[in-house]
């Protein structure tokens, strides 16, 4: 039984394999093809991606979903969202 309700937190060194086999589980990237993956998650990890985001939704036990979101560059307030998830789950989210 899938749990009740996710917890959201900002992604951490610890979760770039996790988010990465979740990218490539569910097409939204080749395997051989990670070079854009590994751009964005190094930038937000290091710093240098300013406004650019990774977060994790978790249950008690791994992480279920992740997220990765940065303003568009030719746009007013206007941000993109990349949502790799693991298709069998579905519950609430919690964010804080």
């Amino acid at each position: 039984m899938p749990p009740s309700e996710y917890v959201v937190r900002a992604a951490t060194p610890s979760d770039a394999d996790v988010i990465r086999a979740l990218a490539t589980d569910n097409g939204m990237f080749d395997p051989d093809d990670m070079d854009g993956f590994n751009e964005t998650m190094g930038g937000y990890l290091n710093g240098t991606l300013h406004g650019h985001a990774w977060i994790v939704a978790t249950d008690d036990t791994e992480i279920a979903g992740a997220a990765y979101y940065a303003p568009e560059p030719f746009a007013d307030r206007l941000w993109n969202l990349v949502l790799p998830r693991r298709a069998t789950r579905r519950a609430p989210v919690r964010c804080w």
